[in-house]
């Protein structure tokens, strides 16, 4: 058997990467995508006014900020469930070459 292209372990560096980089695109480019309702606003302002029309584009960004903030609980959860699976895969590293 030949070992020597062989890999074993945790990539903790990759891991860290990877959500970092998910941490990122969430951030910079769904968060901001959501907030932006400027073309919305603009179509409500151009074809309805009052009071209605007010209460519309405040509900749309208030929607539009709880989303964000959904979308900001699911990623600390996703972070929380890849941090316990890094553990894990690291425990069961050292619990292979560790002597008794």
């Amino acid at each position: 058997m030949d070992f020597s292209s062989a890999s074993y372990g945790v990539d903790v560096i990759q891991i860290n990467n990877y959500v970092s980089d998910l941490n990122t695109a969430i951030l910079t480019n769904v968060s901001s995508t959501i907030r932006d309702c400027g073309i919305v606003e603009d179509a409500v302002k151009a074809g309805w006014v009052g009071q209605s029309a007010d209460q519309f584009i405040l509900n749309l960004n208030k929607a539009a900020n709880q989303m964000c903030d959904t979308l900001k609980e699911l990623q600390n959860t996703f972070e929380a469930e890849i941090k316990g699976i890094k553990d894990q895969m690291m425990d069961f590293d050292k619990d292979l070459v560790e002597e008794e």
